[in-house]
């Protein structure tokens, strides 16, 4: 029997004679010792766990505007922590109390996620941000063409009229059609 987290440590067969109703049998008896590899679940789920937790961390360094490789570097590691840890689950047998391994994994879940979700609100600030910029911006440009226009309560329509009359004189002065 081949196993990645026990080896056979010894083993031994001893055969007695018994007798039973005044009848002699023979009883074999088999002593195995198994010797568990601590380190199976060090390399196969604790370095790999730690591993995509320091990935996910790394989207912190991508330039915000970098979304799909954000969102990728910060979802993937989620999956592949919810497939180890579900892998991890399926070999220990269930017990009723706390196992330090589950426990780090779940953190690692949890930390990964956490990734996730704070890529999500940096990246609904920043749509806010920019659409305030651009609301402020156009603001400015009004206030900039009144003031070009000759007057502070120049409204939108008043600003596209003078506007046009304005191109149409340009043209006029160019030598160029009215109408070109």
């Amino acid at each position: 029997v081949f196993s990645n987290q026990w080896r056979i440590h010894s083993s031994s067969i001893d055969i007695e004679q018994v007798d039973y109703g005044g009848l002699p049998y023979s009883e074999a008896h088999q002593r195995v010792r198994f010797k568990r590899r601590h380190k199976y679940y060090i390399t196969e789920a604790l370095y790999p766990a730690l591993f995509f937790l320091i990935i996910s961390y790394c989207g912190f360094w991508i330039d915000r505007a970098v979304a799909p490789a954000r969102v990728a570097i910060a979802v993937i590691p989620v999956l592949i922590l919810t497939t180890l840890r579900n892998g991890v689950f399926a070999a220990l047998p269930r017990v009723s109390y706390r196992i330090w391994l589950t426990d780090l994994l779940f953190l690692s879940l949890l930390f990964s996620t956490a990734a996730v979700i704070h890529y999500g609100i940096i990246s609904a600030l920043c749509e806010r941000e920019a659409r305030l910029v651009r609301q402020q911006q156009a603001r400015e440009e009004e206030a900039a063409l009144a003031r070009v226009l000759g007057g502070k309560d120049v409204t939108k329509k008043e600003m596209a009229d003078k506007m046009a009359g304005a191109v149409l004189k340009v043209r006029k002065l160019l030598g160029a059609s009215p109408n070109a």
